[in-house]
């Protein structure tokens, strides 16, 4: 299984080769894990940007904020576990746009195929 700071790699070189992400998204995410890593996605920006968030740094303001813990994103990104299934579960915590939110699974998809198959 993926680790979180492979997972947030593959989640850069998605969003960094797929410039139609930022079409649908339109905004900004911040992935909080349990473990305390944590990453900031910006849609907004031209071309979008994907920034590691230290330990110790405030998460900048976003769009949407997702907290969940590496098996969660491990699920997601088997397809075992849908976004929604893991909110209502409560595996995901979700604040602010959740209209953003209903398009994580175009993120995930994206971030699916820069992971080896053997990571997931």
């Amino acid at each position: 299984m993926s680790t979180t700071k492979e997972l947030f790699a593959a989640m850069t070189v998605a969003v960094s080769e797929d410039p139609s992400l930022a079409k649908k998204f339109r905004g900004s995410v911040v992935f909080q894990m349990d473990d305390g890593e944590a990453i900031f996605v910006d849609f907004k920006a031209t071309p979008a940007m994907v920034q590691t968030l230290e330990e110790s740094s405030k998460p900048p303001k976003a769009d949407l904020t997702v907290k969940t813990n590496l098996k969660t994103m491990q699920l997601l990104l088997i397809k075992k576990l849908t976004p929604q299934q893991a909110f209502m579960k409560r595996k995901l915590k979700l604040k602010g746009n959740m209209g953003l939110a209903m398009k994580l699974n175009a993120l995930l998809a994206a971030t699916r195929k820069q992971l080896p198959t053997s990571k997931l």
